[in-house]
């Protein structure tokens, strides 16, 4: 049987107060959507549908995400409507699939096991759904007071699945449902999985800095550290952090020798366990003879990506007499940003009060500490 996955993101999610679909808000460096999204991904699934909302900056910025992740080839953007079952009728009518998994895109924790799950029980049953169990006491107030039986009450959440044969049912439904397993409740028996993690949903501002704190600690956070430094060679331009000063002589070295973007890409390195600069770029290749540092730190920030690791943190220092730094640091940090896709980079410069190696004025020393970040989800 072919599977598809049906990503629901059309919705407005105005309760959040956030500006923008919450669903492409950035936790942990990446879009709420794109977890659950990579999860399936993962998983594996014949077809991948995400449904975005009428708004054509909305879809363009989707559809620049999903460049950035290689997926623009891997998933199918169909039209949502302007409510949640209209959206789900235009991903029915255009999935291709046997069996439809719907899921809310606000809804990033939910694990590959829940996924796999959720296919193994879809062999079986004809629709289903995750669930978790409630445990507050829950009292029905109407004329009087009744305590409910906890034990008969399933939370359910999503993904929910669909086998080819009743996608009519959801196409001729004109009652607008929470979701579509009310739809065939009362006649086909439903299969309910329990979910593996909270598969807590986005609806407020509350709900989003929850999962921020759950994804927080649920990661795994990696320090580096790296300290590197330049004699000056008698030719060529000096660089520093992708910043060229051509009043200075270049610093000798195998590559660009650029001192800055070496303590950088060599800290990740040996915060994500891939050794030292000379492990990957060794200084007796010709391949890297005076290719630019940034270069090397591109190559080394693919390799930490494939691993789902990403750039939380970069301080660094600089140890020279001149160039005066004063007036480059700021494009120092946002070439630094733009080639680890770090927002918090900071570069400082010192003279080590004039003493020691430093002194000497005969080249250009640099330091910096990294902390990374490993997703859990």
């Amino acid at each position: 049987m072919k599977n598809s996955f049906i990503l629901l993101m059309a919705g407005s999610g105005t309760r959040t107060g956030l500006k923008e679909n919450k669903t492409l808000h950035l936790v942990n460096a990446h879009p709420v959507f794109y977890y659950s999204l990579k999860k399936a991904i993962e998983v594996g699934f014949d077809e991948y549908i995400l449904v975005h909302s009428q708004k054509i900056e909305e879809k363009n910025k989707i559809l620049n995400i999903l460049k950035t992740y290689n997926l623009l080839d891997t998933v199918k953007l169909v039209e949502g409507g302007s409510t949640r079952g209209e959206s789900v009728k235009n991903a029915i009518k255009n999935t291709s699939s046997d069996v439809a998994f719907i899921h809310d895109a606000a809804r990033p924790l939910v694990t590959k096991g829940d996924l796999i799950n959720l296919i193994n029980a879809s062999s079986e049953y004809r629709c289903g759904t995750l669930y978790h169990n409630v445990a507050d006491t829950l009292k029905q107030v109407d004329n009087e007071v009744t305590t409910i039986d906890r034990n008969k009450i399933y939370a359910v959440s999503t993904p929910q699945f669909f086998h080819k044969s009743i996608y009519q049912d959801i196409l001729n439904n004109n009652i607008e449902v929470t979701d579509e397993i009310a739809i065939f409740e009362k006649h086909l028996k439903v299969a309910f999985i329990k979910e593996e993690f909270i598969n807590l949903k986005i609806t407020t501002i509350d709900d989003l800095n929850l999962v921020k704190t759950i994804m927080e600690n649920k990661s795994e956070k990696f320090i580096g550290h790296s300290l590197d430094y330049h004699p000056f060679s008698e030719s060529g331009s000096l660089i520093l952090g992708g910043v060229m000063f051509n009043d200075y002589p270049q610093l000798h070295g195998h590559s660009d020798a650029d001192v800055v973007y070496h303590v950088v890409t060599e800290a990740i390195m040996g915060a994500s366990g891939l050794g030292d600069l000379g492990t990957l770029f060794p200084d007796t290749d010709p391949l890297y003879k005076g290719i630019s540092s940034g270069l090397l730190l591109k190559e080394v920030m693919k390799i930490i990506k494939s691993k789902d690791i990403h750039v939380h943190n970069i301080d660094l220092t600089v140890y020279l007499l001149k160039p005066n730094l004063k007036d480059y640091k700021k494009q120092m940090e946002e070439n630094i940003m733009n080639l680890t896709n770090c927002k918090n980079v900071n570069v400082k410069a010192a003279t080590l009060n004039k003493k020691g190696l430093i002194a000497l004025n005969e080249g250009i020393g640099a330091e910096c500490v990294v902390y990374l970040k490993k997703n859990f989800f």
